[in-house]
């Protein structure tokens, strides 16, 4: 049995995040980017591209970024709360 507070550390292997065909995407990588170099961590981070039809699936290379509450919290608000995910 593991307690309650430890479970998003010992269970989170990616940050996910859906990047819509109707956003900028260059503006948002960009954020991505910047925000990423901040929040260095034990998490991969990959990156759902999604054109209306097709969805691409990019593992954001040797980039490791932090679980916390308040990173998520920023990449939600860039590209929307239902856009970020943890697995």
């Amino acid at each position: 049995i593991m307690p309650l507070k430890h479970i998003r550390r010992k269970l989170s292997n990616n940050i996910n995040i859906k990047i819509d065909k109707d956003i900028n995407k260059q503006k948002v990588l960009s954020q991505l980017k910047a925000l990423s170099k901040k929040n260095n961590g034990n998490c991969g981070l990959i990156l759902h591209f999604n054109d209306g039809h097709y969805s691409k699936k990019v593992k954001a290379g040797k980039i490791r970024v932090s679980y916390s509450k308040k990173f998520i919290s920023e990449l939600r608000g860039i590209v929307g709360d239902t856009n970020v995910w943890i697995n």
